[in-house]
Parts: structure tokens; C-alpha cells; sequence
């Protein structure tokens, strides 16, 4: 399986246990001590949605004012994704794995992103935490920041929300 079908298999999944959470409400492993059934499975947040799907938009530009030659890029959120699998070729990205979530206590001001040592886009690491990383940053949404490195150091994020689709289930780029 290619490293692209087994993330789109993963993101599927994914959306498949956001609907049961959403129908049968809370997840016993997220309101329990009980292990999850998949280890690698990172929980999803209550608030998200089988209807619809949240994701980050990314822009990145050139400028410390986010705007001059800028590219916008949407990833997931609450599901682990690899940038160079995503969008290859793009310099912008790292090799590492990365997991972005809302804030657990709803606010959408800020979000953490976890970095993981895994390149193939699995967020692979120490199961005994949530999400396994130690490599995590709290950023800002709806704020210019960075900087981040080259081409385009300097970006924004937000959450967007549209009806599901299934090409939402992958990243996608626009360049403006």
C-alpha cells in the first residue's frame, strides 16, 4: 500500500469514527481508562462532525504582514497527515508528521500542533499519551506569525468548515 492510500485510508477511518462518536455519543475511550481499541488511533474531540468537516487552512507567504506571495494549503484536523506526502515537491513542508487539534475547551483562538519523528504519515510514538508526542506547539489562529523557514516563512491559520466531501479528505493547495 502506498504511503498516500494508507493516509486516505486513515482519514477515511477517521471520518467513519467521527459519525459513530456523533450517534452514539461520547467514545467509551474517550470517557474511560480503558485502552483504545486501535493505539494508533488518536481520539477525536466531541465537537467534531459527521456532517461536516473542519480542517486547517494554511496560508503561507514572503512577508511578516501574510500578505505578499502567498499559498493557501488545507490540511485535516484531529488526524495525522505528512506535508511532503500531501504536497510533494513542496519546499515548504518538512518530512516529519504532524497532528493539529483544537483546543480541548472549544476556544478558537489558538491549536496545537505535534510534530512526530514518523515520516510516513502514521504519528507513530509513545501510545501512553494523547497525542504521543513531546514535540508540540501552542499557535495562534486568525494571526500572522512565524517566522517559519523558507520559501515562505511567514503564515496564518484558521479553521474552515464546509459539507463533507470526499475531497476534502485530502490536502489541497491554491496558490494566490
Amino acid at each position: 500500500m502506498t504511503r498516500r492510500r494508507r493516509f486516505d485510508l486513515v482519514l477515511i477511518v477517521s471520518q467513519v469514527i467521527s459519525y459513530i462518536e456523533n450517534v452514539a455519543g461520547e467514545s467509551q475511550w474517550l470517557s474511560s481508562s480503558s485502552p483504545r481499541p486501535d493505539e494508533k488511533t488518536l481520539p477525536l474531540l466531541p465537537h467534531d462532525s459527521a456532517i461536516t468537516t473542519r480542517r486547517m487552512k494554511t496560508l503561507l507567504c514572503v512577508d511578516h504582514g501574510c500578505s505578499d506571495d502567498c499559498v493557501t494549503y488545507e490540511t485535516p484536523l484531529n488526524t495525522c497527515f505528512n506535508g511532503e506526502i500531501l504536497f510533494p515537491n513542496d519546499p515548504a513542508w518538512g518530512k516529519y508528521d504532524i497532528f493539529d487539534r483544537p483546543m480541548k475547551d472549544g476556544s478558537d483562538t489558538q491549536f496545537h500542533r505535534y510534530f512526530f519523528t514518523t515520516t510516513d504519515g502514521t504519528c507513530e510514538g509513545n501510545s501512553q499519551k494523547d497525542p504521543p508526542s513531546d514535540d508540540v506547539y501552542t499557535l495562534p489562529l486568525d494571526e500572522c506569525v512565524g517566522p517559519f523557514g523558507e520559501p515562505r516563512p511567514w503564515g496564518s491559520f484558521e479553521f474552515v468548515t464546509d459539507p463533507m466531501d470526499s475531497s476534502l479528505l485530502r490536502g489541497s493547495i491554491e496558490k494566490r
